[in-house]
């Protein structure tokens, strides 16, 4: 009698008499008893409605309705390899896409690296870089489209949750000819009646930088202003004043028109990583975030043994 009910090990047996061409042989393939594996394949042959072998001499030769059901248990079976070789990849974090979303200092300075040294580790992992504004890209973490943001600190958001990755160092960038560029850092007073070209209004780190000249009771000219710390180069270059920048050096321009000097006393940006605080985060973002701290850890051993 015929009944669809067949079920995954009478095929698997099924499957394995036909490639190692005996009961004995699947019996020791899949560790069961002989017995045991003629009664699933029995059974499938009840439940299919047609025989699948027949007997010649003290052999089992498959009837032909068998070696029609072996092709597609075949193309079956290498589709559940593939299923399972997925889910193997999934479990192992080897595909998949991770979306992250920055600010553009960091996105040519900082995750250029943490990418390269997570990508090395993880080559299946495919990789989206969003670039925004940092009040965007915080905003936009806070959607389902992205996994992690990196972005300046401080993060005061009761719907983000943040930890510090690394803490960098700001820079006075200044026309490479100024005569300021012949000192070995530079202190707030010596900028005293420079024209000071600043980020947007906007900007926190513009804010911390104008804290820090105020604090120093430090009076310059602001009469320019910049989205990005790329236009500030450009503008710096061409003579038009200095400026305090982030940890964002340029990676394109000349730096021939270009002189960094650090600050004294330092002034240090911290780059936090940042996720939903009430919404996990994903199984990708949450390797990432752990790969990169583990990076950023290595990197201050590193720097620790070599002073």
């Amino acid at each position: 009698m015929y009944n669809a009910l067949m079920n995954f090990r009478q095929i698997e047996a099924f499957r394995t008499v036909m490639a190692s061409g005996s009961v004995t042989g699947a019996a020791q393939l899949m560790s069961i008893s002989q017995p045991a594996v003629s009664r699933l394949v029995g059974d499938l042959e009840r439940n299919v409605g047609f025989p699948l072998f027949r007997k010649r001499g003290r052999n089992l030769v498959a009837t032909e309705e068998g070696v029609a059901l072996y092709k597609e248990v075949k193309r079956a079976f290498v589709g559940l390899e593939d299923l399972k070789s997925t889910a193997e990849a999934i479990r192992h974090c080897r595909t998949g896409t991770l979306n992250l979303v920055t600010m553009p200092g960091l996105a040519s300075r900082v995750l250029p690296e943490l990418v390269a040294d997570f990508s090395a580790v993880h080559s299946g992992v495919g990789v989206w870089l969003e670039v925004l504004p940092r009040s965007e890209a915080l905003v936009a973490i806070t959607t389902d489209q992205y996994d992690v943001c990196i972005a300046s600190g401080p993060i005061d958001d009761r719907e983000l949750s943040a930890e510090r990755l690394c803490r960098l160092q700001a820079y006075c960038v200044l026309p490479a000819k100024h005569p300021l560029s012949g000192k070995q850092s530079i202190r707030p007073e010596d900028l005293e009646g420079e024209r000071f070209i600043s980020l947007a209004r906007d900007s926190l780190f513009r804010y911390q930088a104008m804290m820090m000249l105020e604090q120093h009771e430090v009076n310059c000219r602001l009469d320019i202003q910049a989205r990005t710390a790329d236009a500030i180069y450009g503008l710096v270059g061409a003579g038009l004043g200095v400026s305090i920048v982030g940890p964002e050096l340029p990676t394109s321009m000349n730096d021939d028109l270009l002189a960094f000097r650090p600050l004294q006393p330092p002034m240090h940006i911290d780059i936090m990583l940042v996720t939903r605080a009430n919404t996990p985060t994903s199984r990708l973002g949450r390797l990432f975030y752990e790969h990169a701290l583990d990076h950023c850890r290595r990197q201050e051993a590193d720097k620790a043994v070599r002073a």
